[in-house]
């Protein structure tokens, strides 16, 4: 079940980069959109994979992601390690003048 969920979430993030919603990037900004995976003290996982938008996570929290880069690990409290898989850069939605014209 676990794995089945985690596929979809993949699934959902390369659709969302496919259609220009995100964007890679190397280090985390005010509008990405992160992928973790978070481990206890002794390195077994606990989340194999969360995935949101830093804007969705408490100021204080979001606070501790500012600037950090592919790979990093943080420590957030609770005794839970955090590492950043994949950053991706929330892109704005197109407006209507740049949507490519319907070919005739």
């Amino acid at each position: 079940m676990v794995e089945s969920n985690i596929e979809d979430m993949k699934k959902n993030v390369v659709k969302a980069v496919t259609e220009g919603q995100l964007s890679p990037a190397e280090v985390v900004g005010e509008s990405s959109y992160l992928v973790v995976k978070q481990s206890d003290q002794e390195g077994k996982v606990v989340n194999p994979r969360l995935q949101f938008g830093l804007s969705a996570i408490p100021q204080d929290v979001r606070a501790k992601f500012s600037g950090v880069k592919l790979g990093d690990v943080l420590d957030l409290g609770d005794s839970i390690k955090t590492e950043i898989l994949e950053i991706y850069t929330i892109n704005p939605p197109k407006s209507e003048s740049e949507a490519p014209s319907p070919v005739a």
